[in-house]
């Protein structure tokens, strides 16, 4: 993680401080513009962080500088509850940036709902509701850690389940031009049916010997698209999500939420395959927008939330 910065108080006022803390500062240069005196008015007032070094965020302002002037992208990834796995806040984060800083696609998606209400803003998902869920926290999953990195991978056996991702029509995320398919190889695995605009365009077997992550990369012309998986139905096969990205520059805004997480379940993921992942997006900048689950565990002592969260964050 090149930026990281972190707030003392656990509550969730957090997640939407540091929502008008991109938004509103973008640059160094460009926190006093007009431009940013007015969507700080639409979003809320500024909130000071504890940065005692001064310079927590200079890499993530010199990768914005990098995005506006046409050099290379600006990433993030943002973890935290439900008020983030739900992209209200986020999406309107994800928009104001790409408006300022270039529109490079949407980010990380999971192709089939994990749960009723998972959705992203600017992309279509459409598919069957009975892929399995897997993640911390819920009693059905397959309690392995190979979670990936957004917490949650989606699972299916059946010929008749399917998960389609579309560009939307909103004012951002109208075009791709790049899709990545990240996605478990493991014993037993089935063959997973890879369809770009409707055309099949791959099958990918993911059986092997032993448990390993795998991606497959597919591209095509700037503009709007869909991918759809299908498992064949032959075994198992478990997909962690897909990158809809764009050959350009511009600010990449990566949403994985989990709704009634906590950051202490990021120490129960795989740490293998959660670094892997991690350290494969580049982020110039991590969120972790978490606290108001924490905010009701009365039986756990500060001192301990306190520990862990200092863990999570190393």
């Amino acid at each position: 993680m090149r930026g990281c910065i972190h707030h003392r108080h656990p509550c969730c006022s957090f997640a939407l401080a540091f929502a008008v803390f991109f938004v509103t500062t973008g640059a160094p240069e460009a926190a006093t513009s007009p431009e940013a005196r007015a969507t700080a008015r639409r979003l809320g007032r500024d909130i000071g962080f504890e940065d005692p070094s001064g310079k927590a965020m200079a890499s993530f302002h010199a990768a914005l500088k990098r995005a506006r002037t046409g050099k290379g992208k600006a990433r993030i990834v943002f973890y935290g509850a439900s008020h983030t796995a739900s992209d209200l806040f986020t999406g309107v984060v994800r928009r104001e940036l790409q408006k300022r800083f270039g529109d490079a696609g949407h980010g990380f998606v999971l192709p089939a709902r994990p749960w009723n209400a998972y959705r992203h803003d600017d992309v279509v998902i459409q598919g069957t509701n009975t892929w399995r869920a897997d993640r911390v926290g819920k009693s059905d999953s397959v309690q392995d850690g190979w979670y990936g990195l957004a917490g949650v991978s989606v699972a299916s056996n059946r010929p008749d389940d399917v998960g389609i991702l579309s560009t939307g029509t909103g004012p951002i995320g109208r075009k791709v031009d790049t899709f990545e398919l990240w996605y478990l190889r493991q014993p037993g695995g089935g063959t997973l049916e890879v369809r770009l605009d409707g055309r099949r365009v791959r099958r990918l077997s993911t059986a092997a010997p032993e448990k390993v992550a795998a991606y497959a990369l597919f591209k095509t012309r700037d503009g709007p698209h869909s991918l759809e998986v299908r498992p064949v139905g032959d075994g198992e096969v478990r997909v962690f999500g897909v990158l809809m990205e764009r050959r350009r520059s511009g600010v990449v805004l990566d949403t994985v939420g989990i709704p009634g997480s906590r950051a202490v379940h990021h120490l129960q993921w795989n740490d293998l395959l959660y670094r892997e992942h991690l350290s494969r997006r580049r982020p110039d900048l991590v969120a972790l927008a978490y606290g108001t689950n924490e905010a009701g565990d009365d039986d756990v002592p500060i001192e301990d939330y306190e520990r862990q969260l200092r863990q999570v964050i190393t």
